[in-house]
């Protein structure tokens, strides 16, 4: 099932598609909006639909010159791991492990790797959130004492919904993952369904701080 053949060359081409573009904000970021940014950039959903779009021109290019259409296609999965699709993913499997548990030590390895980001991830996020939580709090009682324009009311409001879009971008990326690995789960790999359910607990926490930011940032609108 399982045959073991030397790396392709087209991995550096899947990797290369996860660069993504970021909106520069209008002032300094925190040390914590910093290391979001920068953390976000493992799940950014942007960057797992440009892997799975590098996965599938690289197995393209790679047949269209002569080579291996499942050969190509496993080749160019390498860099990008299940965020290629289920189906990819097992077929780099099948192509680089002579045994199961050779392949199952790379799943297990990706999903392990997947939760200490998204565990750095949560606590970044935590201590953003905190941040905005603290300045709402503040402009709320500037507003009200008339010492906050409606103009800078507006550019904070921005840049809370700047850290919204963010946290919902990652949560769409960690929910594509966490699909993909259910799928590897049911064809042949139960034994990584606790590292699954450890993965879907980070991204509830996600989802749970961002509509606890979303509720604040609602009120402070309205206010």
């Amino acid at each position: 099932m399982f045959r073991r053949i030397t790396g392709g060359a087209l991995v550096a081409l899947a990797a290369l598609t996860l660069g993504g573009c970021a909106t520069v904000p209008s002032r300094p970021l925190s040390p914590a909006e910093s290391a979001l940014r920068n953390q976000s950039s493992w799940f950014s959903n942007s960057n797992i639909v440009a892997c799975l779009t590098g996965a599938a021109l690289g197995g393209g290019i790679c047949a269209a010159l002569g080579g291996n259409a499942a050969s190509c296609i496993a080749s160019a999965v390498a860099g990008c791991g299940v965020t290629a699709g289920a189906n990819q993913y097992m077929q780099y499997l099948r192509q680089n492990y002579a045994t199961r548990e050779q392949a199952l030590g790379d799943v297990i390895g990706r999903i392990r790797e997947d939760n200490q980001h998204a565990a750095e991830l949560v606590a970044t996020s935590q201590q953003v959130i905190n941040e905005d939580l603290q300045k709402i709090a503040a402009l709320e009682q500037a507003y009200a004492q008339r010492q906050l324009s409606m103009d800078s009311k507006q550019q904070e409001l921005r840049s809370l919904d700047r850290h919204l879009k963010q946290l919902k971008d990652v949560s769409s990326g960690m929910d594509k993952k966490i699909a993909e690995y259910q799928k590897l789960s049911a064809s042949g790999f139960p034994e990584v369904s606790p590292e699954i359910q450890q993965l879907i607990e980070y991204r509830n926490t996600l989802v749970e701080s961002h509509q606890e930011l979303l509720e604040r940032r609602n009120v402070f609108a309205a206010g």
